[in-house]
């Protein structure tokens, strides 16, 4: 029989072998490692092949470029945007972002109450920017 098939068979040892591969490239950055939580929207196919998933920070990262005109002209109301859509992802920084937008009305009309309530949200999820802009309102 052509093109026959043999399987190959999975030991403890070679698995640990496996393994041990797979954290030696990642060490030496033969390719890119990523946390499961930094996704969402993942969808499975047969086997548990992943074949569609949403970088979380994926719409801050592009906001940023519209905000600042990297690789693009600069257009505050797409960086606004943009972070709207991270925050919906509840990306600490995006929503810190979407938030500064709102304090100081960067593409949208100015609103304190929900920049202070971003700010909240920003900081309970860690994010160090979110918490100074909470104080800014404690302080004021």
């Amino acid at each position: 029989m052509s093109g026959s098939f043999t399987p190959t068979i999975v030991t403890r040892n070679s698995y640990n072998e496996y393994i041990n591969w797979i954290e030696e490239a990642i060490t030496k950055q033969y390719f890119k490692y990523y946390e499961y939580n930094n996704f969402n929207n993942i969808e499975e196919g047969s086997f548990g092949t992943v074949y569609r998933e949403n970088w979380k920070n994926a719409s801050t990262n592009l906001g940023n470029c519209y905000w600042n005109g990297d690789r693009t002209d600069v257009d505050k109301k797409k960086a606004f945007e943009s972070y709207q859509k991270a925050a919906n992802l509840d990306d600490a920084n995006g929503i810190f972002n979407l938030g500064y937008c709102y304090q100081y009305g960067i593409g949208t009309d100015v609103n304190k109450k929900r920049a202070f309530e971003l700010f909240q949200k920003a900081s309970n999820l860690g994010d160090s920017s979110g918490i100074c802009g909470l104080g800014y309102y404690y302080d004021n």
